[in-house]
C-alpha cells in the first residue's frame, strides 16, 4: 500500500489518463513508484465513426472486431 501519494487525472472526449505516484514500503525501505493508467472510449459519432471497424484507421475499436469474430465463430458451432 502506498504511504503517501499524488493522483492527477486528465479527461478528454475519448478517454482519460491517470497518473498515481507516491512512496511504498519494500523490504523495510521506502521506494518511489509511479503508475499511469490510460482509458479510451470507442469513437461512436462524428466523421471518424464509420472507420472504427477498419484496423488500419486510428479510430479502430478492437472490441467491435472481437465481438464480430466471436459471433461468427458461435454461429459456426450452432
Amino acid at each position: 500500500m502506498p504511504e503517501q501519494g499524488d493522483q492527477r487525472q486528465h479527461r478528454g472526449g475519448h478517454g482519460a489518463v491517470t497518473r498515481l505516484s507516491g512512496t511504498a514500503l519494500r523490504e523495510g525501505a521506502e521506494v518511489p513508484f509511479s503508475v499511469v493508467r490510460k482509458e479510451s472510449r470507442p469513437v461512436r459519432t462524428g466523421r471518424h465513426a464509420p472507420y472504427s471497424g477498419d484496423p488500419r484507421h486510428w479510430a479502430y475499436d478492437p472490441v467491435d472486431g472481437y465481438a464480430e469474430f466471436i459471433l461468427s465463430q458461435a454461429s459456426i458451432l450452432m
